[in-house]
């Protein structure tokens, strides 16, 4: 169930508002050593939503997401945004986790991203925790991302506007705890001509964005994340 109230979209691409209004809530950013840390990015790609350019308003944009690909050894085919765990042989930050894992996997400098805010820390029950980084792509419309095959199948692109849609979201289980439970939803790519399943930690990424920004909630009372404390628990099992 989705549910709408006061939402922006009528003015949907404005980067500066993007950056405020991320601003103004203060993200769960969780220390603790009994998990591993990683990062990742949501990049945010504006497109020209007609074909005149003079108005900002004509612009739109697309959050840039990646399918794993099956060589990887963990989450093989699931859809996520671009990311990994923190080196601390070449990372001073775990924003510069989430900077250089973009680049390796879809070929977009660290100087074309504008870093502008962040969501809650997400933990998971496979011992992660995960901060989420959201950042402008300042790259022109024939850019080419250049994939790496090695962690990416797909490239994928989903318009805000399609996130946003009414009862777009559904629930379903976690697959080795009942307790819990993980939202979801389906996109069909009219570039790839391709149908992916957006779920777990990826959508619940993409609720907290539009709740923040657009005050567009997408869940309901049932639905429920594990916390710190219950994801330190399964470890200690």
């Amino acid at each position: 169930m989705i549910e709408i109230k006061n939402s922006n979209l009528d003015n949907i691409y404005n980067p500066q508002e993007i950056e405020n209004l991320l601003a103004k809530y203060a993200s769960y950013q969780y220390e603790t050593q009994e998990l591993r840390n990683s990062a990742v990015l949501i990049p945010i790609l504006p497109v020209l939503a007609n074909k005149s350019q003079s108005n900002p308003a004509n612009y739109s944009y697309q959050l840039v997401m990646t399918g794993r690909s099956p060589k990887l050894k963990h989450h093989t085919g699931e859809m996520s945004f671009p990311g990994g765990k923190f080196d601390p042989k070449v990372d001073n930050s775990l924003k510069d986790t989430a900077l250089r894992e973009t680049y390796e996997e879809i070929g977009v400098s660290p100087e074309k991203i504008n870093i502008i805010g962040n969501l809650d820390d997400l933990p998971t029950l496979t011992g992660w925790t995960i901060r989420v980084f959201v950042g402008l792509l300042d790259i022109p419309p024939d850019f080419k991302f250049s994939i790496n095959k090695e962690e990416v199948a797909a490239l994928v692109k989903i318009p805000i506007e399609y996130i946003s849609t009414e009862n777009l979201f559904y629930k379903i289980p976690f697959p080795k705890d009942h307790n819990f439970s993980m939202l979801c939803f389906d996109y069909k790519d009219p570039e790839l001509n391709q149908n992916f399943k957006i779920w777990g930690a990826s959508a619940h990424m993409l609720q907290e964005f539009l709740k923040k920004l657009y005050n567009i909630v997408v869940i309901n009372p049932e639905y429920k994340r594990p916390t710190l404390n219950e994801c330190l628990d399964a470890l200690k099992k």
